[in-house]
């Protein structure tokens, strides 16, 4: 019982899971990987980028120190007589340069211009009549015009020449770097993922799963708990508690199963020794409560009636409490019965018994000569001990209601206008051995385990109970059986049979 008990309390929910270990840990993994090789990257390109620039003004610089003083002396010669010629030496030069747009020489006499795309110069005049070389540069800081000025044989400078530099050819190398290090980058950031993975999963994801398997076999009840990697660090530690802790609670359910065995049979001795005395007792003095006798005797003698049909009643509750918990009880034996069968005979003991307690009792029972299968004795107790406490509980001149129909379902209600229970009361009801924690409101005599073989009596029945209480007004208990018709019953029997 103690074994099936641990089981049942063990078996919650499934845990709802979120995202799981491993797909944490790869987002981890994964967000740090991307942090640390994008900032890489961005050291990579950003280096990439300034040397690819450098490199393209270096050689802008370096072409048009050496190209200025030969485009300058055909300038000089031609380009009043046949400019064309001029435009041919620009064009020899720049193609000597894949960087070199255009080529525009100005005489400074006029600040005439020559250029090879036809387009004007448009630089500071300041650039043009300076003395020294200037450049002008983009936001990269990539020159786009480099300004040369040209000195004659006398050393006078008559001449600018400017030098139009495209980026394109360096930009296309810069855009070529970053895929190439963005492919790198990703490349690598999927090796190293993968790599760590498998490492951590080899050193700490698969123990751990071990050890939630090994836990899960402990709260299925399984102890016999051997298959762990042989490790000498924390995970192994963890693997060894779990181990031990397996061997202690074997032991310990073994033996507790031992003792609850020992339990069971020791109640069961008692409550069957404790029958035959009880029968006795309450027939003598239901035979002294019929003779004439004093009102003070009366008094004693339907006292001790009282004493032993309320300690005859739990040791009933006793026996049927250990006959359901070990498994021994079953689902009673189903027969053909009705409401009235079934609830007749109570509702008379009950009206007399409360008559006595100067409490009023009412029967209401709609269809009542309906029949269907249930297991009349058992319904009959679960309601007797239903009836009990409602007189128990209901003060003198209160009322207690058996109310019952069949239906759809055959429902069974008793309430009475007694103390009622608390709100915070009702779910603890049904549990073994609860009674009231207010004393000063439930200050009555009683074992706590009525309510308890009440609910164990009707789910067996594949029925549900309720309880309804306000505080000082009273309390209702409502049973609802499944109602089976004898006739369907026996459809299915023979079916069964066949």
């Amino acid at each position: 019982m103690v074994g099936s008990q641990n089981r049942n309390q063990t078996q919650s929910k499934p845990h709802r899971r979120g995202l799981k270990l491993r797909a944490k840990f790869i987002l981890l993994i994964t967000s740090v990987l991307v942090v640390v090789l994008s900032l890489i990257a961005y050291i990579l390109v950003t280096g990439a980028r300034a040397g690819l620039t450098e490199s393209l003004n270096r050689e802008a610089k370096s072409f048009s120190i050496a190209a200025t003083k030969p485009i300058g002396d055909v300038f000089g010669l031609n380009h009043r007589s046949d400019p064309q010629l001029v435009k041919q030496q620009m064009r020899k030069l720049a193609d000597q340069n894949n960087d070199i747009s255009d080529v525009a020489v100005i005489d400074l006499k006029d600040l005439s211009q020559l250029s090879l795309s036809g387009k004007q110069l448009d630089v500071s005049s300041q650039s043009i009549l300076s003395d020294q070389p200037s450049v002008v540069t983009n936001s990269a800081h990539q020159i786009t015009w480099d300004i040369q000025p040209y000195f004659d044989a006398n050393g006078r400078h008559v001449y600018t020449v400017a030098y139009q530099i495209s980026g394109a050819t360096v930009n296309k190398d810069i855009q070529r770097e970053e895929v190439t290090i963005l492919a790198l980058m990703l490349l690598g950031l999927f090796l190293i993922a993968v790599a760590t993975y498998a490492s951590v999963k080899y050193l700490f994801l698969e123990p751990l799963d071990q050890l939630a398997e090994a836990a899960e076999a402990l709260v299925q009840g399984n102890f016999n708990i051997t298959k762990f990697d042989q490790r000498t660090d924390e995970i192994g530690a963890v693997a060894v508690s779990i181990s031990n802790m397996a061997s202690a609670l074997k032991s310990n359910i073994t033996k507790l199963k031992e003792l609850d065995v020992q339990k069971d049979e020791f109640i069961k001795i008692v409550s069957h020794n404790l029958r035959t005395p009880l029968t006795i007792i309450q027939s003598n003095a239901a035979f002294l409560d019929s003779s004439q006798l004093t009102p003070i005797l009366k008094r004693m003698v339907q006292g001790i009636e009282d004493s032993a049909r309320r300690l005859n009643l739990f040791s009933e509750q006793i026996l049927t409490i250990t006959d359901y918990e070990t498994g021994k009880a079953g689902g009673g034996l189903l027969a053909e019965t009705s409401l009235n069968e079934m609830l007749g005979g109570l509702g008379r003991e009950y009206e007399e018994l409360a008559k006595s307690k100067n409490i009023v009792f009412k029967t209401e029972i709609q269809n009542g000569e309906i029949r269907f299968l249930s297991s009349q004795f058992l319904i009959a107790q679960a309601v007797r001990n239903l009836l009990d406490n409602a007189l128990k509980f209901t003060p003198e001149q209160g009322t207690v209601e058996l109310i019952a129909s069949a239906a759809q379902k055959v429902t069974i209600q008793v309430k009475d206008t007694g103390i009622g229970i608390k709100p915070e009361e009702i779910p603890k009801l049904f549990t073994k051995f609860h009674r009231g924690s207010d004393t000063l409101v439930y200050n009555y005599e009683g074992t706590g385990i009525g309510l308890y073989m009440v609910k164990l009596i009707i789910e067996e029945q594949k029925g549900t109970i309720r309880a309804d209480s306000k505080l000082g007004e009273g309390t209702s208990f409502t049973i609802e059986l499944p109602y089976v018709p004898p006739a369907v019953a026996q459809t299915e029997e023979q079916l069964s049979a066949q």
